[in-house]
């Protein structure tokens, strides 16, 4: 009997990196993600679990599908592109399907399985049971870019503390109501992404120090 053993990968805050699976799958992960896989596909299923987000390649192979778990659903593939955001610190779980087809079963059997169509993306709210799909026109992040689509101010701060690994206080709760929909360039620096959440949100003020952004 062969023995497998499991791989784990962390990136941290900061960096990213891309990785290949024993299948020839290839999978970009993005910064503060954890990915654990068996150091073979045996079986009747590819099966791998992820913490974070990752934009995923998957080989094609029918007979064995590739199942991606995360905290509270798993995304059945047979042979796509997509990216999958599911971080442990933030409320949503987000897959956006760039090509091929995707089958979405969350966990919760209240919620019904969903199949994604290429350019779509499937948000769901586990803590509330809701499932919302849009269409859309990229991963952006792949690229470098940073997309927001109607998210939490707390989770775009989560998401800046993650990619610039820096920590941001945020010393009032004036702005938990406020949901963004907003596009950072690659390689937009943190000076200038503080600057442009200034000019949108009524009232914020900042301050950059050396030990993270403080947040009034």
């Amino acid at each position: 009997v062969r023995q497998l053993a499991f791989m784990e990968r962390f990136v941290p805050s900061g960096k990213r990196e891309r990785i290949t699976l024993p299948d020839g799958s290839e999978v970009w992960l993005n910064s503060g993600t954890l990915l654990l896989y068996p150091s073979d596909f045996i079986g009747d299923k590819r099966e791998i679990y992820l913490v974070g987000e990752g934009y995923f390649k998957v080989r094609k192979r029918p007979e064995q599908p590739f199942i991606v778990r995360t905290k509270a659903m798993r995304v059945q593939v047979l042979g796509t592109e997509f990216n999958l955001s599911a971080y442990s610190d933030q409320e949503k779980i987000t897959t956006t399907l760039e090509e091929g087809s995707l089958k979405i079963l969350p966990d919760d059997p209240s919620v019904a399985p969903c199949i994604l169509s290429p350019n779509e993306q499937l948000v769901y709210i586990p803590s509330r049971g809701k499932v919302n799909v849009r269409q859309v026109d990229y991963s952006a992040w792949k690229e470098g870019g940073l997309l927001f689509n109607n998210d939490s101010f707390e989770d775009i701060l989560k998401t800046l503390e993650r990619v610039y690994n820096v920590k941001v206080h945020l010393r009032t709760s004036a702005y938990h109501s406020n949901r963004l929909t907003i596009h950072f360039n690659k390689n937009e620096s943190l000076v200038n992404i503080m600057m442009l959440l200034k000019e949108i949100v009524p009232g914020l003020e900042y301050q950059i120090k050396e030990d993270g952004v403080y947040i009034d």
